[in-house]
């Protein structure tokens, strides 16, 4: 069975600027393991489509260019935060991470390792969970336009942290017990709460960003100080 999605654009409430363009989502059903392992080999060496597989179902998604104006802010606040802190940690982008045994796979807007660096900073192309650890965040742009529900397949990873850009929120999930629980504070990074982010990408459109980067870092500074 073939469905072809294009979900209809979400009204956009005030908040975090929406990416702009439609992403193009195609979902299969009864697609078996080798067909996904196929297909994630065939795009290895070059940009394409980002693929999430979860048990026989599969969502390609074609993301518009100008996803890079909220993923990339995002990657960026990262990066600042987590160097005023002294956390060290590996932007593994939207590489592949799946595990056979589970079935599972999935590409998000960006991946984030903050423990167990030294055994993934030489992969350059796909994680294999029956070797390598999870990720320790991942950023989910256009969460609700999918058409294949993401939190499971992380959860099934064991994925302590999600950050969700759902119409004009940053919406932090943790890991807990049940399942993921949406907190206001991420746990990763002590420092950013859900609303300090939409601040943030609020701000970056306002300002550009040449001028949001040196706010963001004499923000993170000022916050680093105080503690």
């Amino acid at each position: 069975m073939v469905t072809a999605v294009d979900r209809p654009t979400i009204e956009q409430q005030p908040g975090v600027p929406a990416p702009m363009g439609s992403a193009h989502r195609t979902l299969l059903t009864g697609i078996s393991w080798a067909t996904y392992e196929h297909l994630v080999e065939d795009y290895i060496d070059r940009a394409g489509p980002r693929l999430t597989f979860d048990r026989g179902t599969l969502e390609i998604m074609s993301p518009p260019l100008p996803h890079d104006h909220v993923t990339q802010p995002l990657t960026y606040i990262v990066a600042i935060v987590s160097g005023q802190l002294g956390i060290p940690n590996v932007d593994a982008g939207s590489v592949t991470v799946r595990q056979r045994a589970k079935e599972r796979g999935f590409e998000a807007a960006a991946t984030f390792y903050f423990t167990n660096i030294a055994l993934i900073e030489s992969l350059t192309t796909t994680i294999d969970l029956a070797v390598h650890p999870p990720p320790d965040l991942v950023i989910e742009v256009d969460a609700t336009r999918s058409s294949l529900p993401k939190l499971p397949v992380y959860a099934a990873f064991g994925v302590p942290e999600v950050w969700r850009v759902e119409g004009g929120r940053v919406v932090i999930y943790l890991l807990e017990k049940d399942g993921y629980v949406e907190r206001p504070t991420s746990k990763t990074l002590p420092l950013l709460t859900s609303e300090r982010l939409r601040e943030f990408l609020l701000e970056r459109v306002r300002l550009g960003s040449a001028a949001w980067l040196s706010v963001v870092l004499a923000w993170a500074q000022s916050q680093t100080k105080q503690d």
